[in-house]
């Protein structure tokens, strides 16, 4: 394992912790967009800047992960959406 790939493994821990930190105040839906968005970051920048040499077996890892916390956000929201319409009803 190379110093780029364990930056990049860094990069997905911080991008994937840091916004339940920082959004734990904010409204559902933005809070939402926020994590879709550095999601989104994140997988750009694992297939398109990381080196040449990173493995595939890395950036495969790194979308999963991507991929799983992203469609974990959407059922947070679509969940939160669900019990806000049966509250105000």
């Amino acid at each position: 394992m190379t110093l780029n790939e364990i930056f990049l493994i860094l990069a997905v821990i911080i991008v994937l912790t840091t916004p339940y930190f920082l959004l734990k105040r904010t409204k559902q839906p933005l809070t939402t967009y926020i994590k879709l968005t550095a999601g989104l970051f994140l997988l750009i920048l694992v297939w398109f800047f990381a080196p040449a040499e990173t493995s595939i077996a890395i950036k495969v890892l790194m979308s999963t992960i991507v991929v799983s916390s992203a469609i974990n956000t959407v059922k947070e929201y679509l969940n939160y959406s669900r019990i806000s319409r049966s509250g105000h009803s």
